[in-house]
């Protein structure tokens, strides 16, 4: 009879119970095999952090309760207009252009 090895005390590296934090991402269609930000679902190899996505009101939710959100995919842009991150009225807000973000305007300020 082989010799039973002991159960691993550590989880795999892919697996999402050794991940630092879940970080939560929006997909704007069902079959989107991406969230918005393009970012791969599943494990960070650099961060250690694991990578979901849900659909808006579900990404909403998990904001909600205090889970870690994608800041992109938290924008304005990627929600259609709103956004549950606090920004002082004075900040800027970041459009897209292509799928590139434009932290502000590029016009000067007038007064």
């Amino acid at each position: 009879m082989p010799a039973q090895q002991p159960p691993s005390s550590s989880p795999s590296p892919s697996s999402p119970a050794s991940a630092r934090d879940v970080v939560h991402h929006l997909y704007a269609n069902a079959g989107d095999l991406l969230p918005y930000c393009g970012v791969i679902p599943g494990p960070d190899a650099v961060t250690g952090d694991w990578h979901t996505g849900h659909d808006r009101d579900t990404l909403l939710e998990t904001v909600h309760f205090g889970l870690p959100g994608c800041v992109t995919c938290l924008s304005p842009a990627a929600l259609g207009g709103f956004t549950p991150l606090i920004m002082d009225d004075d900040e800027e807000v970041i459009t897209f252009e292509r799928d590139v973000p434009v932290w502000g305007d590029d016009e000067p300020e007038v007064g």
